[in-house]
């Protein structure tokens, strides 16, 4: 699981982890697997962007700036990863978030990529 979470880590990098740890009881109360439309090929090109992100060391994006991808947040991951593709998961989807939250005003929000028409299935973890 490649993944961006804030304040698991000092400095908080993109981090690649098994699944079972992803989803352990002592980490996560529940969650979701997302599969895209797309084919193989594309699924295994947007990963192989994650994992590059993993080994660039990319800090996690406290300020939850679309704008730069210098860093990056957790949906924001997922979005880059497969617009680099040609698809967008969140198709312009946006939530309006505090400025305080983030400059820009508006976040990728989970949803966003879960209600999407790219997402071919959604099987939750409870």
């Amino acid at each position: 699981m490649v993944h961006a979470v804030p304040g698991e880590d000092e400095p908080e990098y993109l981090k690649a982890e098994p699944v079972t740890l992803f989803f352990s009881a002592e980490r996560a109360k529940c969650g979701a697997w997302l599969r895209v439309r797309c084919s193989d090929s594309v699924a295994r090109k947007a990963v192989l962007y994650a994992l590059g992100k993993v080994q660039e060391k990319v800090l996690f994006d406290n300020d939850y700036l679309l704008a730069d991808s210098s860093s990056l947040y957790c949906t924001e991951l997922v979005w880059r990863a497969f617009i680099t593709q040609g698809i967008d998961v969140t198709a312009g989807q946006r939530h309006e978030v505090p400025t305080i939250f983030s400059k820009e005003g508006e976040a990728i929000f989970p949803s966003d990529i879960e209600q999407s028409e790219t997402t071919l299935f959604v099987k939750p973890f409870n």
